[in-house]
């Protein structure tokens, strides 16, 4: 039997049954060496090989038949097969190799791939480490990080269940959440929890570090299909681990068709090019086959020399030595009566001399040509299975024909043991634990061949049975095959399902952090809402597939991107014509935090008054509402009424989930501690603080812990508390990278500067000048005078005065007030350095006056003990004694470090 047999030949590593074949035709290769027109071998489907009794030869319409799969040579690629086997001893040496194979479907990539990646396996030690990928694409775009999480559950069925958990958990928590089956489903909700917000770049990093530790420990060799669908995070996956520099036992293999992919526009051509051209790969281009190549096939194939001298030049010519093609159009002679098997040798049989024999122009027509010769379970069989994406089960095809599943069986059996169209890949289970048999076509060609040929009604009703099949088989795990059953049900017609599946497939691409997937899905999904018949709950769930997609492309692009706003826009109009308040409040505040990210503190304003609107007739949503609007009232320099309105809400009892992106109470919280440090309340600051710091750690998930981090890094370094920023700091950047949201990065990374290098202006320039650069191209501009006013000091600090005053102009141009007080101060101190003194007291008690319309004590005590210095040079110390004294008298709870320099030139004299 097969399992016989690959427990004895490799008991101590991982094989796929197509290792076996291709060892069974290399024996049946050396055999035929003796008498091409003996079989010595069989195979007995379903179970293994057998010899073929002494003897005994081929039934009576063998002549007829094209030969088994099994024995298809592997001819022409010596050299392409020693050069895949050379960089095996490479990568064992600790040089990783990434090779790329490319060439036109049917020129034979996954032939020579196969052959050359059996060789290595079995010559390789014990302890070797194997997987295949085969990359999708379904709906019209890449199934995401298909081939890498098929690569990553083979590599943890090949190691030890425990040591792998461990060791993906540590350095791969992204994909350990993907493989359900090796945790308890506690620890995998905990982990799915700490992982929400993480990014695509998290899920590449951690396949990186996966695939670099289990190469640490064992040698791996990795075959990825088909790139000409690969998704953007396989393709960046390969590039990282081709582009590290570090030794690894490593070796990829990746083949693609390189015109599908130039016609497509894949980038996959152009990746493979530029990784060769700097030496971090290698590629090979597998043409058709040569003249001496299809003589070598024509030869084995009917072991007649006339046979091959006739043929050879006018086959090569006709098919470009596409060795698929050949194959064919040698088994279409075989049928059309021109060669015949006669006493064990074949001969011309049909008189007519072979330079008139008529040869099919077209692939797909051969194929076509077959069908009337086989019975009707199995032509019913493949055409059902021609629609099917990848691998296909006896079960899904025996529900699309109606037929017995015996009856399919047998027929798939017999195809895949008599032809080369479809070959067994094995045994399953699904999760309602039926037993499959799973076939896949042995190339696309022939799927496509067959799939062209089926009627539109007959195609419409085999998607349609089909999906019904696989979604009772899969209803405990519909993320599994959503895509799959989304494509069914809109070539069967049925858009309603289409869409429930589109929704399950955008979840679950999310899941994989496959954003740009999971944005596709969202897309197909609201055009295909937009096509039913008009409802209220249709606009509904318009708006909220719109308010996922716009949360998804701010990820990834930025919160004050247009396509965001467009989105929020299109959520609030599909939430209107629904009537329905909640999901209108959920997309205005998508729509303010827009305006507010992006500086236009105007139109937040406006949309706020329609969101307040709205919440006083809904209690539930007023908390949330009021939140929002504060924050906006403090952009525009309404320090102590936004700390009063969200004073107010905070204990009020909230719609659940409002907003779903973030915690309201955590939101909150950290807005009060922000007002009371500007309004000089520090022991409400640091309670508030405090109460923040207990919420967040209540929760796992990265956007609250980055948000906090950030906020209390931010209100220590205003309050020029540098250590006591900086580990704050460290820690939003650290969050910041995993979950890889643009706009957390470049604040997190400007506090960090802030905090170490507040005593060397040069290098934070550098750093704080780079972020604003990037948050100009994200159009963030939220908190960006406050980072301008860091920056003018920075340069004032190293005598660059007039780039200083460039840097507070450009604070004060904009809509957000909360730091014109700030802005106004350092531009008075950098008119004082600059002689500038009349101007420079104008600005400063310009910014006293701004600070106490503001209420905002701690902005008056900083301003104060600037205008003081400049009093005191000016008119003595008398004036600038009383100013301060009176200041610190006022508030006494401002800024630490704020009062102790104030109470200290107070005491000048």
């Amino acid at each position: 039997s097969s399992r016989e047999l690959l427990d004895a030949l490799w008991p101590d590593a991982a094989v796929t049954p197509n290792t076996l074949s291709t060892t069974v035709w290399e024996l049946r290769k050396a055999l035929a060496g003796f008498d091409p027109s003996t079989e010595y071998i069989q195979t007995v489907p379903k179970r293994g090989f057998g010899f073929v009794p002494h003897g005994s030869h081929a039934g009576p319409d063998a002549a007829h038949a094209p030969p088994p799969e099994a024995a298809k040579p592997v001819i022409g690629r010596d050299q392409e097969i020693a050069f895949l086997m050379k960089g095996w001893p490479r990568a064992l040496a600790g040089e990783r190799q990434v090779i790329f194979v490319g060439g036109v479907p049917g020129v034979g990539k996954t032939t020579l791939v196969d052959a050359a990646l059996a060789a290595i396996r079995a010559s390789a030690d014990r302890g070797l480490l194997f997987g295949r990928g085969q990359c999708l694409s379904l709906q019209g775009e890449p199934e995401p990080c298909v081939p890498i999480l098929e690569i990553v559950e083979q590599l943890a069925e090949q190691f030890d269940p425990a040591a792998f958990v461990e060791l993906a958990g540590r350095v791969a928590p992204t994909w350990l959440a993907q493989l359900p089956a090796l945790q308890p489903a506690a620890e995998l909700d905990h982990l799915r929890r700490s992982l929400t917000a993480s990014g695509a770049g998290r899920l590449l990093h951690d396949a990186v570090r996966l695939f670099e530790q289990l190469a640490l420990r064992s040698p791996l060799l990795l075959w990825i299909e088909d790139l000409q669908w690969a998704d953007a995070t396989t393709v960046d996956t390969l590039v990282a681990i081709a582009e590290r520099v570090a030794p690894s036992r490593l070796m990829i293999v990746a083949t693609y068709r390189s015109v599908e992919a130039l016609l497509s526009g894949h980038p996959i051509v152009a990746v493979a090019r530029a990784l060769c051209s700097r030496g971090k790969a290698t590629a090979i281009d597998v043409d058709g086959w040569s003249l001496r190549a299809v003589e070598d096939f024509l030869q084995c194939r009917f072991g007649n020399r006339e046979i091959t001298d006739a043929l050879a030049l006018r086959l090569e010519r006709h098919t470009n030595g596409n060795p698929l093609f050949l194959e064919e159009i040698a088994d279409h002679l075989v049928r059309a009566g021109h060669l015949r098997r006669d006493n064990q040798r074949w001969t011309f049989a049909s008189g007519i001399p072979p330079s008139q024999w008529n040869l099919p122009g077209e692939f797909q027509k051969i194929v076509r040509e077959w069908l009337p010769r086989q019975t009707s379970a199995a032509v019913a069989a493949l055409e059902a299975a021609s629609l099917i994406e990848g691998e296909f089960t006896v079960q899904e095809i025996a529900s699309a024909t109606g037929r017995a599943e015996l009856e399919i069986d047998t027929a798939l059996a017999e195809v895949a043991r008599g032809t080369r169209l479809i070959e067994s890949v094995g045994s399953g289970r699904w999760p309602d634990l039926t037993a499959t048999q799973t076939y896949r076509f042995t190339h696309a060609l022939y799927q496509r061949a067959l799939a062209d040929g089926v009627a539109p009604l007959r195609r419409q009703a085999l998607h349609l049975r089909i999906a019904e099949r696989v979604e009772v088989a899969f209803e405990s795990q519909p993320g599994k095959v959503a895509a799959r059953l989304a494509g069914h049900f809109h070539a069967a017609g049925d858009e309603a399902k289409r869409i429930d599946y589109l929704e399950i497939a955008a979840a679950t691409a999310v899941g994989r952090y496959a954003y740009g997937e999971a944005q596709s899905c969202l897309l197909y999904l609201i055009e295909a809402l937009r096509h039913l018949p008009a409802s209220a709950a249709g606009k509904r769930r318009e708006a909220c597939r719109w308010i996922d997609y716009a949360h998804l492309t701010s990820i990834r692009k930025g919160i004050p991107d247009p396509d965001v706003k467009r989105a929020y826009q299109s959520a609030l109009q599909a939430a209107e014509e629904g009537d329905d308040d909640v999901l209108r409040v959920r997309a205005m505040f998508g729509c303010m935090s827009v305006f507010g990210y992006g500086g236009e503190l105007a139109r937040a304003t406006e949309v706020g008054e329609q969101l307040i609107a709205i919440a006083d007739q809904h209690p539930p949503l007023i908390p949330a509402a009021h939140v929002y609007v504060a924050m906006t009232e403090s952009g525009l320099g309404k320090i102590r009424q936004s700390y009063q309105r969200v004073r107010r809400v905070m204990d009020m009892e909230a719609e659940p989930n409002l907003p779903a992106t973030w915690d309201l109470q955590l939101g909150g919280t950290l807005h009060i501690a922000w007002c009371a440090a500007m309004l000089g309340q520090r022991a409400e600051m640091e309670d508030a603080l405090v109460r923040a710091l207990e919420r967040v750690r209540q929760t796992s998930l990265p956007v609250a812990r980055v948000s906090t981090a950030i906020h209390i890094a931010a209100i220590h370094l205003w309050s020029r508390e540098f250590e006591r920023a900086g580990p704050m700091a460290t820690e939003a950047v650290v969050i910041a990278d995993e979950i890889e949201i643009a706009a957390f990065q470049t604040v997190a990374r400007i506090l960090h500067a802030r905090a170490r290098h507040e005593r060397d202006p040069a290098r934070f320039i550098d750093e704080v000048e780079q972020q604003l650069l990037q948050r100009a191209v994200l159009g963030e501009r939220w908190w960006d005078s406050l980072f301008y006013g860091w920056l003018a000091e920075a340069y004032r600090d190293d005598g660059q005065l007039a780039r200083a005053l460039e840097r507070t102009e450009d604070a004060l141009a904009l809509e957000e007030q909360s730091f014109r007080s700030e802005s106004l101060r350092i531009r008075g101190t950098i008119l004082a350095a600059q002689g500038e003194v009349d101007a420079a007291e104008a600005c400063l008690r310009e910014s006293l006056a701004v600070a106490a319309a503001q209420e905002a004590p701690a902005f008056q005590l900083r301003t104060g003990i600037a205008l003081s210095e400049l009093l005191r040079r000016r008119k003595g110390n008398r004036e600038a004694r009383e100013l301060l004294q009176r200041l610190c008298d006022q508030f006494p709870e401002a800024a630490p470090v704020d009062y102790a320099e104030a109470r200290a030139l107070g005491t000048l004299r």
